[in-house]
């Protein structure tokens, strides 16, 4: 008889924005048995109080969710009928469009979004977003 013996490691670590006292993005690690971890990764989209309110709701939500057994379609509908509704990026659409297309849509929001920060930004070196994406490709 084979015995399955696997080992996973979990560790993390949150980099605010300069001049920021809190992170926009949020991990979450639930450990509902012996056997079983849960680990959300949950982006706020921005920086500072409201990226990280939205990123820590959302990523614990999910993560007790998905350790209780309850199914991704039943947690999907819950993150879209919690989330604030942005007038300008509908967040929960964007989460339930990601999982619907296996991420696809996840790649054309992370590169609408760095071409946004970049229009703001004043910085002339700032990546565009395909290039912050391709980037991101070649050096994970």
């Amino acid at each position: 008889m084979m015995l399955n013996n696997y080992f996973a490691e979990v560790g993390y670590l949150s980099i605010n924005h300069d001049k920021e006292q809190l992170c926009g993005d949020h991990i979450q690690v639930i450990r509902p048995d012996s056997k079983t971890t849960v680990l959300v990764l949950a982006d706020g989209l921005g920086s500072g109080v409201k990226a990280s309110i939205l990123s820590t709701l959302t990523s614990k939500m999910i993560a007790t969710m998905i350790a209780n057994n309850i199914s991704m379609i039943e947690c999907v509908k819950a993150i879209a009928e919690t989330l604030p509704v942005c007038n300008e990026r509908n967040i929960a659409v964007a989460i339930i469009l990601s999982i619907i297309t296996c991420g696809i849509y996840g790649i054309y929001w992370f590169i609408m979004i760095t071409n946004e920060a970049k229009s703001y930004s004043e910085d002339a070196t700032f990546t565009s977003g395909g290039m912050a994406f391709f980037l991101t490709l070649i050096t994970c």
